[in-house]
């Protein structure tokens, strides 16, 4: 094996992270190791990190890497490139009959090991085989990292009844809907990018308190940006990348009759809303909820990068070492960070525009 140990930002048991030499196991059959070379920090991550659960983790999940190591018969070779999600469902239980391939038991299992904010990390075969993408000289790390994100808003948009054009790239419906996006984070712009990416008819406006990110909202293509957000929206669909009872009570004013509502973020252990339920059965509003991205989707979020048609590498403000995992996070924590991606065997941290205004 080329690399016999990992260096590691470990979540310790006490709380608070370190960065810890792990061994890495032998490969199995159909394995790959991965020198990783780009890791972005995800909303999810930064839940996990807030609502520790006491044991020593390694998080992660959004990784491009170079592969290494090989076991056995694979279809990557050593010094590829590839982009690889975490997730894989199993295709033949019910769930995933059903088209509830991300609530399937084995959809659960993290196939990274032992995980994305490491030097060096092991791929599991259901990954190799149907989660990993070859990049080639023109799709940039930078770009490829949002892949598994990007698979994540593609769902939310189907869930959220914008499925017409999405999964076979077909040409969009001609009438336009109006989308309002709650938050203008990394995951709120990615929505953006992504409808914008696809060629959907749609009027998107943003609802966000921070004047800097609703300043970059309209820089990416949003038609309006608004706080606090106006009655009488009437939007066709919500997205919520906020999360919580007070920002589900506001997408539901936001909503038109018959409109949707898609659950897009995590809430605290504890919250809970108040629903109006009278107003959702006398208007019949649904609200949905959108979690991860299946293999198709992960699929076409591949084409979108790979194509060329969605770049969200604006959305990276900071490229850093992995030495610099607890400043990563406490950027994103403090609203000073769009999307953090550390570059484990950098040294110091690369050169690189600021996308988000200081004052943000």
């Amino acid at each position: 094996m080329n690399a016999e140990r990992t260096t590691t930002a470990v979540v310790l048991e006490q709380g608070g992270t370190a960065l810890r030499p792990l061994p890495l196991r032998r490969l199995r059959q159909g394995e790959v190791l991965l020198r990783v070379r780009a890791a972005g920090l995800c909303g999810t991550d930064l839940f996990k990190l807030r609502h520790h659960d006491g044991a020593a983790t390694v998080l992660g999940h959004e990784v491009v890497g170079e592969v290494i190591e090989t076991a056995g018969r694979c279809r990557f070779e050593r010094g590829d490139l590839v982009v690889a999600a975490h997730h894989v469902a199993c295709g033949v239980c019910a769930l995933c009959r059903g088209g509830s391939e991300t609530q399937c038991d084995g959809f659960r299992e993290n196939l990274l090991d032992p995980g994305g904010f490491c030097t060096h990390t092991i791929l599991a075969r259901r990954a190799v085989d149907h989660a990993a993408y070859l990049l080639d000289d023109a799709l940039d790390p930078l770009a490829a990292v949002f892949l598994e994100p990007t698979a994540c808003v593609l769902r939310a948009l189907e869930r959220g009844g914008l499925e017409h054009g999405i999964l076979s790239l077909e040409p969009p419906a001609p009438d336009s809907v109006r989308v309002v996006v709650q938050g203008a984070g990394s995951m709120g712009l990615l929505h953006l990018l992504v409808i914008r990416a696809l060629g959907l008819h749609a009027e998107i406006v943003i609802a966000e308190p921070d004047p800097a990110r609703r300043r970059l909202a309209e820089r990416l293509g949003a038609d309006r940006t608004v706080w606090p957000p106006p009655t009488g929206l009437d939007a066709d669909v919500v997205f919520d990348t906020v999360g919580g009872g007070a920002a589900l009570r506001q997408a539901i004013e936001l909503a038109r009759r018959g409109g949707t509502v898609v659950l897009f973020a995590h809430a605290d252990d504890d919250s809970d809303a108040a629903l109006p339920f009278n107003r959702l059965f006398r208007s019949e509003q649904r609200i949905v909820a959108s979690y991860s991205g299946s293999a198709r989707e992960q699929g076409l979020a591949f084409q979108l990068l790979s194509s060329g048609a969605l770049d969200p590498r604006t959305l990276v403000t900071h490229e850093l070492p992995l030495d610099a995992f607890d400043i990563g996070v406490e950027h994103c924590r403090a609203g000073r960070a769009l999307k953090v991606v550390f570059r484990p065997h950098y040294e110091a941290a690369p050169a690189r525009p600021m996308a988000l205004p200081a004052t943000a």
